[in-house]
C-alpha cells in the first residue's frame, strides 16, 4: 500500500506533501529535502575515555511504505585530537500495521553499519554493525550489534620503566605497553512514551565481550525532542568492565524544520529519526608487560640461561622453563651467555662445563651481580622470584669429577677471517657466588680450566669443601694468531681469586701451574691476583703457584690448618710475588711449611705484615734459586721438630727480615731451630 494511503487510513498523517509526510512543508535552512546536516554531541559513554562530537549527514529516498535511509558521520574526541572516528550505514524503514492487530501503525527498520576509529596510539580499528528497530506511537524496541573486524587488540609504543627483568633467555628492560582493545557490544532497549509528549523513558541491557573477559550491563534513561529537530537524551549505564557512566547526548538537525515550530510529531516522523545505536567503537585501554631486550655495548642481546634444581625436568634454559640439571647447560647455551643458577638449588652428582666468555653466577646470599648494558648502563641482575636475592646460594655437591670446568676457547685464530675483532675478549670466564662440596667422592675437584687452559678468569665468593683433588686448578692458554701465514703466539694466564674459602680439600686449595713450554718469542700475559681467601687446609698446599712468569699478588690470606697439609703458600720456580696482610697457622692439623720459595725460584718476593705460627716443619722456607726475599712480619715457633726459618740448597739471592712492630722481633721461637 502506498505511503500516503497508509497514513491516511491511520489518521496519523500530518499536513504536507503526501509522499513525504514528515517534511511538514519545510525544505530546511541546511540541507535539502533528501539530505540533512546532523550534529551530535555525547559525554563519555561506556567504552570511551572522553566525550565525542560528530558532524554528518542523514539522507533518505522514498520507497513503498517507507524510506531508504543513508547516514555518514565524522567523529572527534573531545579529550584528544589524535582520536577520530567515522560511521557509514544505511538500510530501510517501513510503515506497517501493528503485529498485534490493534490497528496501529509502526515503523520497522533494519540498517547495516561500518564504524572506524583511530586511537591516540595510532591504532585503527574496523567494526561491522547492525540495527533492528520497531518504533510506535507508544512503545519502541531496539536491538543493536557492534562487532570488531580483524585484529581486536593492538599495542602502542612501549613505555620504558627502567626496571630489569627476564624473558626467555634474554635480559630485558620491562616496559609498560599501552594496549587498545575493541570490544564487541550487543545491546537492546525498550522505550515507553510519556503521555502524549515527544519524550520516552527507556531501559535496556547490553553485553560486552573482550578477548580476556566479558560483562553485562544495564541502561536506564530518558530522551525527548526539543522542537522537531533536536533530540536530547540523559542516561545512566553500569557494567563491571567500564563501571558507571552518566551520559548526556544531543542530536541536532540544524534548520531541517523550525526549531520551535508549532506542530506535534506523529508516527510518520519516526521514519526520519536518527538510528539510536552506539556510533563509535567501544574500546578499553589496558597496559600489559612488555620486554625490550637489553644489549651489550656492541649491540648484541644479553642472554641469560637459567638452571634451577627444583624445576620441571628437563627444561630449556629459559626463565619460564629453567634447566633442572646443570649437565644440560653446555648443550643449551651459547658463547658469552650468563648462566644463572637459582637460589636454593642443590645439584647433586652433577657438574657444569662452561663455554668461552660465559659467566656462571649463583643467586642468593644478598650478592648483587652487575651487567653492563647499552640502554641502562650498569644494571643489577633481578632476582628470579621474591626472596631469592637473600635466599641460600646454589650448591653443586658430590660431583664425580670437576664441579665446574671453564670454557675452552679456540687456540688458533685467523685475524683475516670475517668478523674478527682484535678488541674482542678471548678465553674469559667468571664463577661467582657458588658452594661446591665434593663429598669426598673419588676424583672430585672444584673449579678447573679446560684442557686448553684459561686466559682470564674471575672466581669470587666461592666456597669449596671436601674434594679429593684440588679445589681450584688452573693452567694458561696459548693462542696462535695467524695473519696470512705469519703466526704470533700469546700465552695468557690472568686468574683473579677473591672472597673465597676452602675446607677439607684433599689436594691444593688453589693450584696454579704454568704447564706450557714456549719459545722466548711467545708473548706472555700473566697477572695472578688472590685476595680475601681463607683455608683450613687438608692434604696439599693452601696456595701452590708453579712457575709463574710474572710477579703474583696475594693479600688478606688466612690459612689455619684443621687437618694435616703440606703448608700455606708455595712458589715453585716462581718469578716473584707480593704477599701482604696474611696469617698462616699450623693449627690443630699439623701443617708442614708456612711459606716456601721453592725449587730454584727467582725474582723478587716481598712479604708485608705476614704472620706465621707453629708450623710442623718450617715457618719460612727458601730452597735454592736466586730469589731476593724481603720479609716483614712475625714468625712464631714452638715445635721441637720445626725450624722457624729454613734456607737450603745453595740459595744465592738476598734475604732481608724486618720487624713488623718495633722491638717485637721477627722470630719468636721457644722450641725447635
Amino acid at each position: 500500500m502506498p505511503l500516503d494511503q497508509l497514513s491516511a487510513q491511520t489518521g496519523e498523517m500530518m499536513p504536507g506533501s503526501p509522499a513525504m509526510p514528515f517534511t511538514d512543508g519545510y525544505q530546511g535552512v541546511v540541507g535539502t529535502r533528501d539530505m540533512a546536516l546532523r550534529i551530535n554531541y555525547d559525554t563519555k559513554r561506556y567504552g570511551q575515555d572522553n566525550g565525542q562530537f560528530g558532524v554528518g549527514v542523514q539522507g533518505h529516498r522514498p520507497r513503498d511504505n517507507g524510506l531508504w535511509l543513508f547516514s555518514a558521520q565524522y567523529n572527534l574526541d573531545f579529550g584528544d585530537i589524535d582520536r577520530m572516528g567515522l560511521n557509514v550505514g544505511g538500510g530501510i524503514r517501513a510503515l506497517h500495521q501493528d503485529w498485534l492487530g490493534m490497528g496501529r501503525t509502526r515503523v520497522a527498520g533494519a540498517t547495516l553499519w561500518y564504524d572506524g576509529a583511530k586511537t591516540d596510539l595510532d591504532n585503527y580499528f574496523n567494526e561491522f554493525g547492525f540495527s533492528l528497530e520497531s518504533l510506535g506511537d507508544q512503545w519502541d524496541f531496539r536491538l543493536n550489534g557492534n562487532f570488531p573486524i580483524g585484529t581486536r587488540v593492538k599495542d602502542g609504543i612501549p613505555i620504558r620503566t627502567g626496571e630489569v627483568g627476564y624473558s626467555g633467555v634474554f635480559l630485558t628492560e620491562i616496559t609498560s605497553v599501552p594496549t587498545d582493545e575493541a570490544v564487541t557490544v550487543v545491546d537492546f532497549e525498550v522505550a515507553r512514551r510519556i503521555s502524549d509528549y515527544d519524550a520516552w523513558i527507556l531501559a535496556g541491557g547490553y553485553g560486552l565481550d573482550a578477548d580476556s573477559d566479558s560483562a553485562f550491563g544495564a541502561k536506564v534513561g530518558a530522551r525527548g525532542w526539543l522542537g522537531s529537530d533536536a533530540l536530547l537524551e540523559l542516561s545512566l549505564t553500569h557494567d563491571d568492565m567500564f563501571k558507571t557512566r552518566v551520559n548526556f547526548a544531543v542530536v541536532w538537525y540544524p534548520g531541517r524544520s523550525p526549531l520551535f515550530g508549532q506542530r506535534s510529531r506523529c508516527i510518520d516522523d519516526r521514519l526520519r529519526d536518527p538510528v539510536m545505536r552506539n556510533d563509535y567503537i567501544a574500546m578499553r585501554r589496558t597496559h600489559r608487560r612488555g620486554d625490550a631486550p637489553l644489549t651489550d655495548i656492541n649491540g648484541d642481546n644479553i642472554r641469560v640461561v637459567h638452571a634451577f634444581s627444583e624445576a620441571t625436568a628437563p627444561g630449556d634454559g629459559s626463565y619460564e622453563n629453567p634447566f633442572a640439571s646443570i649437565d644440560d647447560v653446555f648443550a643449551g647455551s651459547k658463547k658469552g651467555d650468563i648462566v644463572l643458577l637459582w637460589s636454593g638449588s642443590e645439584f647433586d652428582g652433577e657438574s657444569i662445563v662452561l663455554r668461552d666468555l660465559q659467566r656462571l653466577l649463583g643467586e642468593g646470599g644478598g650478592v648483587t651481580h652487575m651487567v653492563s648494558t647499552l640502554q641502562l648502563g650498569e644494571v643489577r641482575l633481578p632476582e628470579t622470584r621474591p626472596g631469592a636475592w637473600t635466599g641460600p646460594i646454589p650448591e653443586i655437591n658430590n660431583a664425580a669429577g670437576p664441579a665446574v670446568t671453564l670454557g675452552a676457547a679456540s687456540t688458533n685464530i685467523d685475524v683475516n677471517a670475517v668478523g674478527f675483532n682484535q678488541n674482542a675478549p678471548i678465553s674469559q670466564n667468571e664463577v661467582s657466588n657458588l658452594a661446591i662440596d665434593g663429598g669426598n667422592v673419588a676424583g672430585s675437584r672444584g673449579i678447573v680450566s679446560s684442557a686448553v687452559g684459561i686466559g682470564e678468569v674471575e672466581i669470587n665468593k666461592v666456597t669449596i669443601a671436601n674434594t679429593t683433588g684440588n679445589g681450584i686448578e688452573l693452567n694458561p692458554i696459548v693462542i696462535t694468531f695467524d695473519d696470512n701465514g705469519t703466526e704470533t703466539k700469546v700465552a695468557a694466564f690472568n686468574p683473579t681469586i677473591k672472597n673465597s674459602s676452602f675446607t677439607g680439600v684433599g689436594g691444593d686449595d688453589i693450584h696454579l701451574d704454568w704447564n706450557v713450554v714456549e719459545p722466548a718469542s711467545t708473548n706472555v700475559s700473566e697477572n695472578i691476583q688472590i685476595s680475601n681467601v681463607t683455608s683450613t687446609g687438608a692434604g696439599g698446599w693452601g696456595i701452590n703457584i708453579i712457575e709463574n712468569q710474572r710477579s703474583a699478588t696475594i693479600k688478606n690470606y688466612t690459612f689455619n690448618a684443621g687437618a694435616a697439609s703440606d703448608g700455606g703458600i708455595r712458589f715453585d720456580k716462581g718469578a716473584g710475588a707480593t704477599v701482604s696482610d696474611t696469617t698462616i697457622a699450623g693449627g690443630a692439623g699439623t701443617s708442614g711449611i708456612g711459606v716456601s720459595v721453592d725449587n730454584e725460584s727467582s725474582g723478587s718476593f716481598t712479604f708485608n705484615n705476614v704472620r706465621i705460627t707453629n708450623m710442623a716443619d718450617a715457618g719460612f722456607h727458601v730452597n735454592g734459586g736466586s730469589a731476593n726475599v724481603t720479609f716483614t712480619g712475625l714468625i712464631t715457633q714452638n715445635s721441637d721438630l720445626a725450624m722457624a726459618v729454613l734456607v737450603e740448597n745453595n740459595h744465592t739471592g738476598t734475604l732481608t727480615f724486618n720487624e713488623m712492630v718495633t722491638n717485637q722481633g721477627v722470630v719468636l721461637a721457644t722450641a725447635g731451630a
